[in-house]
């Protein structure tokens, strides 16, 4: 788990330097190590939306929050970046569909 997270940071430092391909890879590798992290998943979305590949950067962003934890669902950054994918992060109604107009 660690070190998927620092592989995951590396991928940031790439990305921000301009180096998308790299960040992809190093964004697959810490997901072989951490194939939970909600974290490193929104990053490779971020990559692979850079790099043109928009489908599976939905795809990524849609995993990344289907396995996020209550901790990343709490962090802004985290939600705000998902809703930039157009990913719906408003909880569900359980009630809504026998509610009465």
């Amino acid at each position: 788990e660690g070190a998927g997270r620092e592989l995951g940071n590396a991928a940031a430092c790439a990305l921000n330097t301009g180096k998308e391909l790299a960040a992809d890879r190093l964004c697959t590798d810490a997901l072989k190590l951490a194939p939970d992290n909600a974290s490193i998943l929104l990053r490779r979305a971020r990559c692979r939306r850079v790099m043109g590949k928009d489908a599976a950067a939905k795809r990524d962003a849609q995993a990344a929050f289907s396995k996020a934890t209550p901790l990343d669902r709490s962090r802004t950054s985290f939600m705000r970046d998902l809703q930039a994918f157009g990913i719906d992060t408003q909880p569900k109604d359980p009630w809504a569909s026998i509610r009465v107009a």
